[in-house]
């Protein structure tokens, strides 16, 4: 049918748009309420299909999973964002950058030394990243997640859980997260 043909063209064109640069990054402002300062942004990522124009994330970001390619969209976004957040601390901008990490990321071996490596490709301090999980990546596979956030933690990286409230984890089990 004409949405399953849809997802399968979209899945064929993943690749080549990680591979050329077809996507982009917006970046959503944190305010602090406190005193209405913006000192953090979400890096968000964005695609203008050649042929269906802009998609929205949640629509290629489960196709990337189901096909395998979710972990080379996460390091094409931890590239960009890192290069984007370097070039403002060069210019005296002084930010936070949280960028969003799949379930599948939470289980990748590599994900730990891939973003180290992307932080020392562009000179920036593990502090200034922020890792935001959604609730439902950790409840995949929550003892797998739970190891890699605690090697996260221990590196230095912040961690941020996304919609927290809408799975099914527990106070409970949020207080074994770091």
């Amino acid at each position: 049918d004409e949405a399953q043909q849809r997802r399968l063209k979209i899945g064929v064109d993943l690749p080549a748009a990680l591979a050329n640069d077809g996507l982009h990054l917006v970046y959503q402002p944190k305010q602090r309420l406190a005193d209405g300062s913006c000192r953090s942004v979400e890096a968000l990522v964005r695609w203008e299909h050649p042929l269906f124009g802009p998609l929205p994330p949640s629509e290629f970001v489960e196709i990337a999973e189901r096909t395998g390619a979710s972990g080379a969209l996460t390091r094409w976004v931890l590239k960009n964002a890192l290069t984007q957040l370097a070039d403002w601390h060069a210019s005296g901008l002084r930010m936070e950058m949280a960028v969003n990490l799949s379930a599948t990321d939470l289980i990748d071996p590599e994900l730990l030394q891939h973003i180290l490596e992307s932080l020392r490709g562009v000179k920036a301090p593990p502090d200034c990243l922020v890792l935001e999980i959604t609730e439902s990546a950790i409840m995949d596979d929550p003892e797998r997640a739970e190891g890699t956030l605690h090697r996260l933690a221990e590196r230095g990286f912040k961690l941020s859980i996304d919609d927290f409230g809408t799975g099914y984890s527990s106070l409970a089990y949020l207080k074994r997260l770091p």
